[in-house]
């Protein structure tokens, strides 16, 4: 026997022993867990062999980081076809946008910040609520790295486990959107039926790789939109380049965020409501129940027409017009001038009324907002890096007859300017209305 102070220290010793293979254990059980952690460099070349990667190699690796080289390995056999429509996939939507996740241990501390950017660009554009997974939850996404891929999900709900991916140099925002839109049924906007008139992809055809396929046709056929964060770069094989006017980038060139169009498609998809209910329908797919739901706020032709919000795909933009119902014709201001349009025209739908549950549609004068409300965004700029948003506005203006006329055109808060189709041309105000939805 020893002395108490002996006797307390071999305990101590003893504890240790005891609990180190437990520790052991639990570590190799977080190591099977966490299999794909750290950077691709630290997975394939450990820092004390380096010096010894050949400058190739190097290269090589390099390409797979830059964002330029983004890849989404999500196989096309997982995406929407063109039997199932472009909101199906192989699974189904989530019931009511509300997508239960996990985060995944294999996560950074700045990985969750990219996710959780990427959760408040839905948050904020769309009904699409992504909420922490609990024990009611039988079906669930989990996020994780995995530096074998740059970007991969599961596609649509499949029911119990799923998994969005990212790695590499890949681990952004964008790269977590673009993965997310698979998650709730999105396709790629470039593997679209009709993608050829939008993308000369002919001289990809010589290439061992080929050209994207395409995959599924759109019902009813929305706008193309090369800003979608759902479209790979373009201007090189396989993706092909732009054939419209003054279009030069696609994809993540001009936004790392949710475009317009984007939006507007998952709120239409999942059937949102509030300040997220306005739909862009064709104006070739309008019925007597559409026509209801069109609203012109007081404003009209000068010869009494009704004028409805329209927009249309021109010299590069998503431009926002006046739509007749009489002639069926959008007339849109672009590059100082108004062009009709027949063909390739959206119009603006607001489904439940202008008042829906305390969520009202109005417009508000523009140096009378204010705090802002929400605008309801319609458009974009050509090529505009950033947000370069369009948004809905009504006005009166003096026609060449010296009468006041109503009209609808596109406001850029950016720059502070509106642009209003009349009389041929395209003419700015002072005075004008924005389209606004507020809480009551």
């Amino acid at each position: 026997m020893g002395t108490p102070e002996q006797n307390s220290n071999y305990r101590r010793i003893a504890f240790i022993i005891l609990i180190i293979p437990f520790l052991f254990l639990l570590f190799l059980s977080w190591r099977c867990t966490c299999s794909y952690r750290g950077n691709i460099d630290e997975r394939v070349f450990p820092a004390r062999w380096k010096n010894k990667v050949s400058h190739e190699m190097e290269d090589e690796l390099s390409s797979t980081r830059t964002v330029n080289k983004f890849t989404c390995q999500t196989p096309n056999a997982w995406l929407p076809h063109a039997s199932q429509g472009s909101g199906s996939g192989h699974g189904r939507k989530w019931p009511n946008g509300i997508v239960p996740y996990k985060l995944h241990c294999s996560l950074t501390f700045d990985d969750r910040l990219q996710v959780q950017k990427a959760f408040e660009e839905y948050h904020s554009k769309t009904c699409i609520k992504f909420k922490p997974w609990d024990e009611n939850d039988q079906s669930f996404i989990s996020i994780e790295v995995d530096n074998r891929v740059c970007g991969k999900a599961n596609v649509c709900k499949n029911g119990g486990y799923q998994f969005v991916k990212f790695g590499r140099n890949c681990r952004n925002t964008a790269t977590m959107i673009h993965q997310l839109g698979h998650a709730l049924c999105l396709g790629h906007e470039h593997q679209r039926s009709d993608r050829d008139n939008f993308l000369n992809v002919k001289r990809c055809y010589i290439r061992k790789d080929g050209p994207m396929a395409k995959l599924y046709a759109e019902e009813p056929k929305r706008l193309y939109d090369y800003a979608s964060q759902m479209h790979f770069k373009c201007g090189s094989c396989p993706f092909g380049n732009p054939t419209k006017p003054n279009v030069t980038k696609c994809g993540r060139q001009i936004t790392q965020g949710l475009s317009v169009l984007d939006a507007d498609h998952i709120n239409a998809l999942y059937d949102c409501q509030g300040c997220f209910r306005h739909r862009w329908l064709p104006i070739e797919y309008l019925t007597d129940q559409d026509f209801k739901d069109m609203y012109n706020f007081g404003y009209n032709s000068r010869t009494g027409s009704p004028l409805y919000p329209c927009r249309a795909q021109i010299h590069g933009e998503i431009a926002i017009g006046k739509y007749q119902k009489v002639d069926k014709t959008c007339y849109i201001p672009s590059l100082g001038k108004e062009t009709k349009l027949q063909t390739n025209v959206e119009v603006l739908l607001i489904p439940g009324g202008l008042n829906q549950f305390g969520k009202i549609y109005q417009l508000v004068k523009k140096y009378e907002m204010g705090i802002s409300p929400f605008l309801v965004p319609g458009g974009r700029q050509a090529d505009q890096v950033g947000l370069g948003l369009f948004y809905i506005a009504f006005g009166r203006l003096k026609n060449m007859y010296g009468e006041m006329e109503g009209t609808i055109g596109k406001y850029s808060l950016e720059n502070d300017k509106v642009f209003f189709p009349l009389g041929g041309g395209e003419q700015g105000s002072e005075d004008f209305s924005l389209l606004t939805c507020r809480k009551e």
